[in-house]
């Protein structure tokens, strides 16, 4: 290849930066967006009003009579803190309760809940494992995760370790003993949070439409300076010479 060719493709590669840098943004919107749906689709579904988010500050003055019972699964194996849940939760939440791994995962994929309470599970080990499942899993990655640890005076009985508690990929975590108040308290606070950080979709499939339109003008127009580049290299070769001889 002549090198006035290289210098020729150097140059097109220069014009064509702008649309790799803007084909890239167009790809990390959508990645974006594919996860916004994935994640928040459950909080979303609770928080819509007329087509549009309720305002992240509208939080606690929320009339929970007034809306559908969101979803919340306990998975745990001890009735005491099955009743505490259950007594915190009994207004305005639909509870669901799971007393294994198994049924855990099982439950999360049918009721898809609002936010799953992970508590003790034997064996040793299955709420971390639990939780793992639950971010792994497509159906159910998107559900807000509550750890509630076991009491520090039970941790070498139970085999719970506290450093893999508070390593859980989950929104919120807490530790044992807890009143009914406070649990509530916290599942509106993660449910919250969660309302808060959903954007509306109108906004985000807008911003890709824009982008979507900019990326494809520019394509035309650097498709159209490629096809002027190549005609003026086709004009000024010498009679009868091979191109990228």
């Amino acid at each position: 290849m002549r090198r006035s060719d290289l210098a020729g493709s150097k140059a097109l590669g220069d014009r064509f930066a702008p649309l790799a840098e803007r084909t890239q943004g167009f790809t990390n919107l959508c990645s974006y967006a594919l996860l916004w749906m994935t994640r928040r689709q459950g909080a979303m579904y609770n928080t819509y009003h007329n087509g549009r988010l309720a305002s992240p500050t509208a939080g606690r003055g929320i009339n929970m009579a007034t809306m559908q019972k969101r979803k919340v699964l306990i998975a745990e194996c001890e009735p005491d803190f099955i009743g505490i849940a259950e007594g915190a939760l009994q207004d305005g939440y639909e509870v669901s309760v799971a007393g294994s791994r198994k049924e855990g995962l099982e439950e999360a994929k049918r009721s898809s809940p609002d936010l799953a309470i992970i508590g003790y599970l034997e064996p040793r080990g299955d709420s971390f494992k639990l939780h793992e499942d639950l971010r792994e899993c497509f159906v159910t990655r998107h559900i807000p995760l509550l750890v509630v640890d076991v009491s520090p005076e039970e941790h070498a009985r139970k085999g719970w370790r506290r450093f893999e508690g508070t390593r859980m990929n989950a929104e919120a975590y807490l530790t044992r003993p807890l009143e009914c108040a406070e649990l509530r308290e916290e599942v509106e606070r993660v449910l919250e949070t969660v309302a808060a950080e959903a954007i509306d979709s109108k906004e985000v499939l807008e911003q890709i439409d824009s982008v979507l339109k900019r990326v494809e003008r520019i394509e035309k127009a650097l498709g159209s300076q490629m096809l002027g580049e190549q005609a003026k290299r086709n004009a000024v070769q010498a009679p009868g010479a091979q191109p990228g001889a």
